[in-house]
Order: C-alpha cells, then structure tokens, then sequence
C-alpha cells in the first residue's frame, strides 16, 4: 500500500501533514467503531488528492462475511463514499487477525494505540493493516515524520513490537 502521490517523498508529506488542518485518524477510527460496532477495521490508508487529504477505511463484518470500505474526508470527517463487498478468499489474513482482535475484545484504535506508544512521537500514521503471515497475527503501521518513513509490525496475540519487521 503507498501514499498516492507522494509516497516518494516522506519529508514532503511530514510537511503537508503538519500544516493541514485534519482529523487524526485515530479520532475517526474512534468514530467508525462507535457507528459501527458490529465491525471490525482492518485497514486504514491515508491518501492524497487534489491537495485534499482523504482517508480510507476498510471494515469486516465476521457475522455477515462483507467488507466495508469508507472513503472519508480528514478535513471534515464525513463519509464521502461506501462500498460494500463479500468476502474473498485473499481476505483470509485479514480475517484471520480480526478473529484474534475480536476475541482479545479490542478495537483496532486501541491496536493502533499501543503500537504507535513508543518512539513515534511527533508521527504521522499513513497506513495501518492487519494481517496474518508466518502463524502470526499482526498489525503493520506506517508512520512518516521530518526524517523520514517508517514501517512497524505489532504482534495482536502477544501485544508487543515485532522489531524483526521493522525497517525505514
């Protein structure tokens, strides 16, 4: 997953993300749960168009088998575009790291939170996903600031950095 148009160039992006006047994604994140508590985030990407910051979200409902993706606006907000799909087989990974957020009965904003607690301080989050490789369930986030982008992996069983899978 990039950053539309200016993936290339993280201290470009710091910049832009510093000076908008946007929602933090955690705080629509916090929304979406709320609205929609039967269902479970599984990604988030931040993107850019036209100057405009959007943000989109992908949702799993387990008991009806659909995803959701939300396309929202980070200056408002709001919801600008939803689309509604059944599960696929790709999406198994994704389903498979949702089972074990649910079971350990967390949001995905509350994964987010812990996995940005240290060292990301004056970050921007531009991505986050769950998946499910190697027998582990894990949250990959991707953070940018002055110097640069990073990318983590935080294990949902154990609640603990994977430091093996982190790299700028």
């Amino acid at each position: 997953m990039f950053v539309s148009g200016l993936a290339y160039a993280s201290p470009t992006m710091y910049t832009f993300l510093s000076k908008g006047q946007n929602y933090s994604p955690l705080d629509v994140m916090q929304v979406l749960e709320k609205d929609y508590p039967k269902m479970i985030i599984t990604e988030f990407e931040l993107d850019v168009k036209n100057s405009q910051v959007r943000y989109e979200f992908d949702m799993i409902d387990l008991d009806d088998n659909t995803t959701t993706e939300f396309y929202m606006s980070a200056e408002t907000g709001r919801i600008l575009e939803q689309k509604v799909e059944k599960l696929e087989a790709d999406d198994y990974e994704e389903v498979t790291a949702a089972k074990i957020l649910r079971k350990k009965q967390m949001k995905f904003s509350e994964l987010v939170t812990l996995a940005l607690k240290d060292g990301t301080s004056f970050a921007y989050l531009t991505d986050a996903q769950l998946d499910h490789d190697l027998g582990i369930s894990y949250l990959e986030l991707e953070v940018v600031n002055e110097q640069h982008r990073t990318k983590l992996a935080f294990d949902i069983q154990n609640l603990r950095p994977l430091p093996m899978l982190k790299w700028n």
